[in-house]
């Protein structure tokens, strides 16, 4: 399969939205709101995988502050001066394509961004035992406080070489 990876659009929240409807639990789904205030705040570092003209996964992240914590559902209106890391908000890939690497693919974008913005540390929330995906790839659980992700969920940081 031919999947190809482009920077997203807040125009393309339909599609994300049907690809965030089949990949997460209801407790997880944002409004579009949410997801186009980020895409708009940092367009540079959100992508979508396709095939065609689909979207069959997405990464949402965005410059932000270590060990700050972006709640679910919420929009946000800027970064603020001088963000610390690059917070990855969301990564989610429809299941009909899931095993194939796109994740991966996603998070190698985001941590070639984070490296032209000169961000040294990648942050996310892992929810729903996903810290051990996470951890496979290099992140490693801080001590940070997390709430409103439901019980198990916890921060995560990758230190970028």
């Amino acid at each position: 399969m031919g999947f190809e990876f482009f920077k997203i659009r807040a125009s393309e929240i339909g599609e994300v939205l049907r690809v965030q409807e089949r990949a997460h639990a209801e407790f997880y789904q944002e409004k579009a709101e949410s997801f186009i205030s980020k895409i708009e705040i940092s367009p540079d570092t959100c992508f979508g995988a396709f095939l065609g003209d689909r979207l069959i996964g997405y990464g949402i992240s965005f410059p932000w502050f270590k060990d700050k914590v972006v709640n679910l559902d919420c929009s946000l209106n800027s970064i603020g001066e001088k963000p610390e890391i690059l917070y990855i908000h969301d990564i989610a890939v429809d299941p009909d394509f899931r095993g194939l690497g796109i994740a991966k693919d996603l998070l190698d974008l985001m941590c070639h961004e984070a490296t032209l913005l000169e961000l040294s540390l990648l942050t996310l929330v892992a929810v729903a035992g996903s810290n051990t995906y996470w951890a496979r790839h290099g992140f490693m659980r801080t001590e940070c406080k997390v709430e409103g992700y439901g019980s198990g969920a916890m921060e995560m940081i990758l230190t970028l070489k």
